[in-house]
């Protein structure tokens, strides 16, 4: 495991190059990005006539949310487009409630609570990124780290989406409790489903014996760059790498 990470591990100036845009999110699990390649491998999930407009409205985003206005990283109550049961729905990151104005995670050990128990029959979704941050060490000297798929494919997260008179449509991600391999890094991940799994996840007439059994920690490997930390509201510069 220590010789995986480490072979992956980039090299003394902590620059890590996934595309040439992306887009930076906040999640328990540091931060999600999605370089181009993501996009295309994401839309290559959907049935042949929403590709081309899901690859559009994606991109959209991503020009949207990459434009100056007064911070570069997308966060919790930001929109974010994510693939649902009709396709690609431009959505709130997080679950507005009486007590948090932004449930964003989903412990898949509480799925069972009523906050969760119906969008998790009725409204399953999956949202498609290159992969996620998390940061270790201590605080105010944190080192960042950029986790994706050892094989470089798309990561495409199980989630679930609620709609809201106030807000509007709003998704949490589901996370499990962290692999080995993860656990150095944080005792949580995000709940990774393989291409396979997504027609299943987002058929809402299975039964739960078909959908409890994908509710995992990841099975597949992953593969983590040391990486210069995503500034939050400031331009990229040109000494933090691509990485902002």
């Amino acid at each position: 495991m220590a010789e995986h990470r480490n072979a992956t591990r980039a090299g003394p100036d902590r620059r890590v190059c996934f595309g040439d845009s992306l887009i930076i999110v906040q999640c328990m699990c540091g931060r999600f990005y999605v370089p181009p390649l993501a996009i295309d491998q994401a839309v290559a999930i959907l049935p042949p006539e929403q590709q081309e407009a899901a690859r559009a409205a994606i991109k959209e985003w991503i020009e949207f949310m990459n434009a100056p206005r007064g911070h570069y990283d997308v966060r919790p109550t930001n929109q974010f487009p994510v693939i649902t049961t009709t396709g690609l729905v431009p959505m709130r990151w997080g679950f507005k409630t009486d007590k948090s104005n932004a449930v964003f995670n989903a412990r898949s050990e509480s799925l069972r609570f009523p906050i969760w128990r119906e969008p998790l029959v009725l409204r399953r979704a999956v949202v498609a990124v290159g992969g996620f941050y998390e940061w270790t060490g201590v605080k105010g000297n944190k080192q960042p780290h950029a986790i994706q798929r050892a094989d470089g494919d798309v990561m495409l997260f199980g989630a679930i989406w609620t709609p809201d008179d106030e807000v509007g449509p709003s998704f949490s991600i589901i996370t499990t409790p962290a692999t080995q391999w993860m656990e150095p890094l944080h005792d949580r991940m995000p709940l990774i489903l393989e291409r396979a799994q997504v027609a299943t996840w987002l058929d809402l007439t299975r039964k739960p014996a078909e959908i409890k059994p994908m509710i995992q920690p990841y099975a597949g490997a992953l593969r983590e760059f040391a990486c210069a930390s995503p500034a939050k509201d400031n331009a990229p510069k040109a000494d933090k790498g691509s990485l902002f």
